[in-house]
């Protein structure tokens, strides 16, 4: 296995590590939010390095790519559900609880869709690339997790700078939903030739088998 698909499975394995320091610090270990967050920005490290390192010496290979994008799905959507725990536990805020929820959901929805296009490009020997929307897309996610992450810890320094960061973290979120249907319909669009159904070849009837007796088929 070369270094960067190592380097997506050493990102899958930071995810519980995340989550789990994370929840400690939602139930009263201080400071551990950012810790969590520390995890998470090494597992966007990771991310960064697979792709360079990949291009630049040349290994793309299925794998990586299977694990490079099934990992940062996996990353921001854990990402995602553990603050919206956190609001909802801790938190008398529901419409925050609501407003991350859905784009959990529409990010998981997404990921789905687009799964399943690439599923029947592949079937019909489509090879299909990442646009740069979906690559923006990304970066606002975790951009907004950027600033979510922290928030309880910060909010037991300063309820300001929590605000501060709630709100640039929310504002940042409806980037993220609006750029997460669009990135998707975009896709979609852009490479609709895979949705329409490709002919069948005939095949040979076995029912017309060779005329042994050299006569021709009767009408």
């Amino acid at each position: 296995m070369n270094l960067p698909n190592r380097l997506s499975l050493v990102r899958i394995a930071l995810i519980p590590v995340f989550v789990t320091l994370f929840f400690m610090g939602c139930f009263g270990f201080p400071y551990l939010r950012f810790a969590a967050l520390g995890v998470f920005l090494l597992a966007c490290l990771t991310d960064f390095l697979d792709g360079y390192i990949a291009r630049k010496r040349k290994i793309v290979t299925d794998l990586g790519k299977f694990l490079d994008t099934n990992a940062d799905k996996m990353l921001v959507v854990c990402a995602f559900f553990a603050f919206v725990a956190d609001v909802y536990l801790f938190s008398t805020s529901y419409w925050i609880t609501v407003a991350i929820s859905v784009t959990a959901m529409l990010i998981v929805c997404r990921e789905l869709v687009i799964s399943f296009f690439k599923a029947m490009a592949s079937d019909k020997g489509v090879t299909l690339s990442p646009d740069m929307i979906g690559r923006i897309k990304m970066f606002v996610q975790v951009f907004c997790l950027f600033f979510l992450i922290p928030v309880g810890d910060i909010a037991a320094l300063n309820q300001t700078a929590a605000d501060v960061f709630l709100y640039i973290g929310l504002s940042l979120l409806a980037v993220a939903a609006v750029l997460t249907v669009v990135s998707a319909v975009k896709y979609i669009v852009k490479n609709r030739n895979v949705l329409k159904t490709v002919p069948k070849k005939p095949e040979n009837n076995p029912d017309t088998s060779d005329n042994s007796s050299g006569s021709e088929p009767q009408n």
